[in-house]
């Protein structure tokens, strides 16, 4: 297949292997355009474990420039952000190397379009190549984000950095739309988040997440859980290092999960997910949960699964782990947070509770009413098939590309 051209993209994450929010979506998107163009990429990896993975993104890139940091030195930089002005995560992304390999892609390939993938990528676009077609995708409002951040926060000198960064990413936000030729959010009500915003020169565009459903399917071939696991079960998957996460399962475990075991003894709660923090690794201690850390496939886990829970209470865009539970034919208990951004029916594709005594009867019924659970899961797998295909989601992207 002939090639349109050359594109740069630059994402935060590397793009591989697609187990975490913003990785599936910088996955599909990558592999979707590496289709019709050479590709060069750019890309911080900051897990060691996914270090293994860089050669294998040879095969949808003409060049990559895969950079490893150390969050924890990173987030010591960052502070550089406090003299200059500037966004905290744009300092904690600095990189002459990056900016090296970018200066090489426009010198040697003269890309026909480039793209970021989140905010902090786009200073490396600009202002070097400010006549080059350029794509944005925010994903999530990360100034709201931050923002949430700011007014939740216990401690006083945290809130405070949280309202900072939510200030000036806000501004830098605004001037990156006004520099692109087009923006993308995640949902239409992250979209809404950034257009109220009157200093805008365009409006910011939706695509949203789609779901692999040969791969997220019950009926797909993968090693069933044994033993203790293989009992019935509450399940949460998420990056267990990501704050919303830790919130999450944090505040469930407080406020909905001594009602459940009360009334269903022999019911597990299984947090699933890479790198907890020491909080959530603590849970482990408590009767009847299971924090597993880093699993090689969560899909066992869904699988044997009679609930799945999303009690998210910092929430932005839309939630990959509700999608692929609901792929994979689980009826999933959501709060009003994780339930953004999906237009799924309350109580035929999944449940939604406002409060934690909602979600702990929410939850009571279901394992009450097993029957219940099946009519639920198998509506949330045939919404999902019918409305969340890659395909589909990244067609406005074909389209902006189209129109370049």
């Amino acid at each position: 297949m002939t090639k349109r051209g050359d594109l740069l993209f630059l994402a935060h994450r590397i793009p591989y292997p697609p187990n975490k929010g913003d990785k599936i979506r910088s996955w599909h998107l990558l592999r979707h355009l590496s289709q019709s163009w050479d590709v060069h990429l750019g890309c911080f990896v900051d897990d060691p474990y996914d270090e293994h993975y860089i050669d294998q993104l040879a095969a949808v890139t003409a060049s990559q420039c895969c950079i490893s940091i150390d969050p924890r030195w990173r987030r010591l930089l960052s502070a550089k952000g406090f003299f200059t002005g500037q966004p905290l995560s744009f300092a904690y992304y600095e990189s002459r190397r990056l900016e090296h390999f970018v200066r090489g892609v426009y010198r040697d390939h003269k890309p026909a379009a480039q793209l970021a993938f989140s905010s902090a990528m786009a200073p490396f676009l600009m202002p070097e190549a400010a006549s080059i077609p350029t794509l944005i995708d925010f994903c999530d409002c990360d100034s709201e984000k931050w923002e949430a951040y700011g007014r939740t926060h216990p401690n006083r000198v945290m809130a405070g950095i949280y309202a900072r960064e939510a200030h000036a990413l806000r501004k830098a936000e605004t001037a990156i739309i006004n520099e692109a030729a087009h923006v993308f959010a995640i949902t239409k009500s992250e979209a809404v988040l950034f257009n109220r915003d009157g200093r805008l020169k365009r409006p910011v565009c939706v695509f949203k997440n789609g779901v692999d459903t040969a791969y997220f399917d019950p009926a797909a071939t993968f090693v069933p859980l044994d033993g203790p696991a293989a009992r019935p079960s509450i399940v949460f998957v998420g990056a267990m290092d990501y704050l919303p996460n830790v919130e999450a399962v944090s505040w469930f475990t407080k406020r909905v999960w001594p009602s459940i075991k009360l009334h269903h003894r022999d019911v597990e709660f299984a947090i699933v997910g890479a790198n907890p923090a020491p909080t959530v690794r603590q849970l482990a201690d408590e009767e009847a949960i299971t924090v597993t850390g880093r699993v090689a496939d969560v899909r066992p886990w869904l699988a044997q699964a009679r609930v799945v829970v999303a009690p998210l209470q910092i929430g932005r865009g839309l939630q990959n782990k509700v999608l692929e539970a609901m792929a994979m034919a689980r009826p999933v208990v959501v709060s009003s947070a994780a339930a953004e951004g999906i237009d799924a029916d309350d109580q035929t594709h999944f449940v939604k509770a406002v409060d934690a005594q909602a979600m702990a009867a929410a939850i009571d019924r279901l394992l009450t009413n097993p029957d219940e659970g099946v009519a639920i899961g198998g509506a949330a797998r045939r919404y999902v098939e019918a409305h969340h295909s890659w395909a589909a989601a990244l067609s406005p992207v074909d389209s902006a590309l189209a129109g370049l």
